[in-house]
């Protein structure tokens, strides 16, 4: 699966790194050893970090499209 997402991943190059990031918590979350999973606490913890980066790297984007809209 992680192949697929990467190979759509690749076909869109204007896409970030959101994908990634998403499919990181995925695949630790599905590792064999249960020692080596994250808690649900620890999840929820990167999930929330996720949330934070795509917010933030939004309203940056909202920013530069506003300024370029007040430019012209």
């Amino acid at each position: 699966m992680s192949r697929w997402v990467r190979s759509i991943r690749d076909d869109n190059g204007s896409e970030d790194n959101r994908m990634d990031m998403l499919l990181q918590v995925a695949t630790t979350c599905s590792l064999i050893s249960p020692e080596q999973r994250p808690t649900m606490w620890q999840v929820l913890k990167m999930l929330q970090e996720i949330k934070e980066i795509v917010l933030l790297e939004d309203s940056e984007l909202d920013l530069r499209s506003s300024n370029a809209i007040a430019m012209s």
